[in-house]
């Protein structure tokens, strides 16, 4: 069996249809095909504080690293 192809991802439909004995006969099924190089590991290297309440301002910094490990630029 061969992988999927990434173009197709994150999911893709795989439809099959055929006759036999002079009934036709069809089923679809849905793929799941991640797209693995679009995930991120975010980290949370700074808080002002460890525990927010509801409403309370926040002021944090967030990490976002590829897969590989290489910063990702233009993570939003």
């Amino acid at each position: 069996m061969s992988p999927i192809d990434p173009r197709y991802a994150p999911n893709v439909y795989l439809n099959v249809a055929y006759v036999q004995n002079g009934e036709m006969y069809t089923h679809d099924r849905l793929l799941e095909s991640p797209a693995t190089n679009k995930f991120l590991n975010l980290e949370v290297p700074y808080a002002d504080k460890k525990e927010y309440k509801p409403q309370e301002t926040a002021h944090y910094a967030i990490l976002a690293r590829n897969m590989d490990g290489s910063a990702a630029s233009g993570a939003e």
